[in-house]
């Protein structure tokens, strides 16, 4: 038997060593760029969701909050939620660690061949507005507030939430790592006494498969995409033959 096994690793982090920006003021180093991963993001902590009106009057929150809408914490303790108690993230969709993993044997007239691939280390923001205009993902709707059920998981529908792109917050940001089963393929290759009257050196006949398999966190989108709005063409699982 014949055995091979090739990997790579790959860990790159990059940070923003000087960037000229207007000074957020003392205290609110938080919100910065230069000492942080290019592209990060400005997001409010979710801390849970208001459960009734008598939560949303105990504690600081954005003009027209309702109960099921997100509970963003007061970061700078002033009482008070705006712009200023968004927080730096630290990771992009871009990831810190990539790594693939290929094996290979041979035993007797068969052959196989897997490769692995995957991500750690990046964030992506699975989010699609709930409303009448376009499709949404089901567990954005699945458990949430409603007034039969104020400790859904999920916001209200219609809450100021839904204005992700004025008012991101981690709440929608996931782990985009994964392990995924890129290409998988055995063959076998008959004996050559069968043919060699023929004139045929060698024959082998194989089936393969591609992007068989994924392990992440996210499930509804790839986590591999570079928005989590899913308007793009999924990944595509191929079977092959010949």
């Amino acid at each position: 038997m014949n055995f091979s096994a090739n990997g790579n690793f790959l860990f790159a982090r990059n940070k923003v060593l000087y960037m000229d920006e207007t000074p957020w003021g003392e205290g609110y180093d938080y919100m910065k760029e230069e000492g942080i991963p290019l592209g990060a993001g400005l997001y409010y902590e979710v801390i849970g969701i208001f459960k009734d009106q008598a939560h949303v009057d105990s504690y600081p929150h954005m003009e027209g909050a309702r109960p099921g809408d997100p509970i963003y914490r007061d970061v700078d303790g002033n009482g008070e939620i705006n712009s200023m108690d968004r927080v730096r993230n630290n990771l992009t969709d871009f990831p810190e660690i990539v790594f693939g993993l290929t094996l290979n044997a041979e035993w007797n007239n068969f052959d196989a061949s897997v490769l692995f691939q995957g991500q750690a280390r990046a964030q992506l923001a699975v989010y699609s507005p709930v409303n009448a205009t376009g499709n949404f993902y089901m567990e954005s709707v699945a458990d949430r507030w409603t007034p039969d059920n104020p400790n859904g998981s999920n916001p209200r529908v219609g809450g100021y939430n839904n204005l992700q792109e004025s008012y991101g917050s981690d709440f929608y940001l996931k782990d985009a790592s994964f392990l995924r089963l890129k290409n998988m393929e055995i063959g076998y290759t008959l004996p050559k006494t069968l043919f060699r009257k023929l004139g045929i050196s060698n024959c082998r006949f194989y089936v393969s498969g591609y992007n068989l398999l994924t392990l992440d966190k996210i499930k509804v989108v790839d986590p591999e995409a570079s928005e989590g709005k899913g308007t793009f063409y999924p990944q595509v699982r191929i079977f092959n033959t010949g």
